[in-house]
């Protein structure tokens, strides 16, 4: 029988029947994983209450990255910071658009 888990921070393959990993994902020596590694519980998720909307903390962060890109010299890590704004206020407007009480569900016939 095989089975996924966590192992020193790589996904690792077990088998019953040879008693140790049979691929470590995650690992550059995939094939050198020591036979008795210690097997780790997966990590747990945690949950964080965010106190403002998506669509605030999106338009901050592009007014963020637009103010650092103005005080960065013209060149490729300008462009990156201006083009990582517009990606943010997109997807604020993305957000707003799918969180409007205009969008609806398509109706069901009958």
């Amino acid at each position: 029988m095989h089975k996924w888990t966590y192992a020193g921070g790589v996904l690792v393959l077990c088998c019953q029947r040879y008693r140790g990993p049979v691929v470590v994902i995650g690992d550059e020596n995939v094939g050198c994983a020591p036979p008795n590694l210690k097997m780790e519980q997966p990590m747990q998720r945690r949950h964080i209450q965010q106190t403002t909307t998506l669509e605030h903390r999106l338009l901050e962060e592009a007014g963020r990255l637009r103010k650092e890109a103005r005080g960065t010299p013209p060149g490729i890590e300008r462009e990156r910071l201006i083009r990582r704004a517009r990606q943010a206020e997109t997807a604020a407007h993305m957000q707003e658009w799918l969180t409007s009480p205009g969008l609806q569900s398509p109706k069901s016939p009958g």
